[in-house]
């Protein structure tokens, strides 16, 4: 196997080398399977989130309240990758069952899903749709409808 290995690398012209490029990936967010944050960096990536507008803010006090303002600043975010970790942080929360008033929790949690069920990148759809899925299934047994 090894000389097969080797006489294909062999076979390899410059020009075919110079078109490989290895693939950049980010792992700046890689979690193990109990949710640790793996990188050895310590730099939170909030910082360059703006903050979010007066406007924003008066209608999303209660969320603020909820969910931390570092969040909802991710989830009104104009950066989707800025979405997606607002939207996996608002997942951990639901899992971590944090609140202690249910009712509210769902009612914050859908007006957030409801708002990113309405985004352009096909990602933070697939992800609101799975955050509805979660907070149905932990949480719709404790809620009297």
């Amino acid at each position: 196997q090894q000389q097969q290995q080797q006489h294909m690398n062999m076979n390899i012209s410059s020009a075919d080398e110079r078109q490989i490029r290895p693939m950049k990936q980010n792992f700046n967010n890689v979690t193990d399977e109990q949710g640790n944050n793996n990188n050895n960096n310590n730099n939170n990536k909030t910082s360059d989130i703006p903050p979010l507008k007066p406007s924003i803010r008066k209608g999303t006090e209660k969320q603020i309240e909820m969910f931390g303002e570092d969040i909802i600043c991710l989830i009104y975010s104009s950066n989707w990758n800025h979405r997606d970790k607002g939207l996996k942080s608002i997942i951990k929360f639901l899992k971590d069952r944090q609140h202690p008033d249910i009712r509210l929790l769902f009612k914050l949690t859908l007006k957030i899903i409801y708002l990113l069920l309405q985004d352009r990148v096909a990602n933070i759809i697939l992800l609101s749709i799975e955050t509805l899925n979660i907070l149905i299934s932990l949480y719709l047994k404790d809620i009297d409808i």
